[in-house]
């Protein structure tokens, strides 16, 4: 050991500078040997048990991030699910109401057509009545308006 660092041991253990000062470097040695055969220098082993729990520290900060990450993670591809299924939700209801209104459109057009085969069946209906009163003749009247030629 050189002769600095019994001095720095003997410091850390309470020995006071002005008397380390004073002492030669084989006095400072005997310092030394005499506290740790006392037990009363300072281990090396608390500052390693500190080290120790600094990275103890860390770890456990390390895994708390990396738990907080993931539930965030978790929550993001949860809002993500909720957002694609609010989405697909409104593409349903879009979709049938689009259906609907086919629906409702084709529906008005077999009512108009039902109509107006209906009219038509009725003029047809008229005309046949028409033709039967007359005793099966024809009017005075053709359909243009002109006098029949058989009168």
């Amino acid at each position: 050991m050189s002769c600095s660092r019994p001095a720095v041991k003997l410091s850390q253990a309470g020995v006071r500078e002005k008397a380390i000062d004073a002492m030669s470097s084989e006095q400072l040695m005997d310092a030394w040997a005499e506290l740790v055969a006392t037990g009363k220098d300072v281990a090396t082993a608390p500052a390693a048990a500190a080290s120790s729990g600094a990275m103890d520290f860390e770890r456990e900060k390390l895994a708390f991030e990396e738990r907080r990450f993931a539930a965030e993670l978790e929550q993001r591809r949860a809002d993500a699910a909720a957002a694609v299924a609010a989405a697909e939700a409104i593409e349903r209801r879009e979709a049938a109401a689009a259906a609907a209104a086919v629906a409702d459109r084709d529906e008005r057009r077999a009512a108009v057509v039902a109509a107006a085969e209906a009219s038509e069946r009725r003029e047809v209906a008229d005309r046949d009545e028409r033709r039967c009163s007359n005793g099966g003749r024809r009017s005075e009247r053709t359909p243009r308006g002109h006098r029949s030629r058989s009168s």
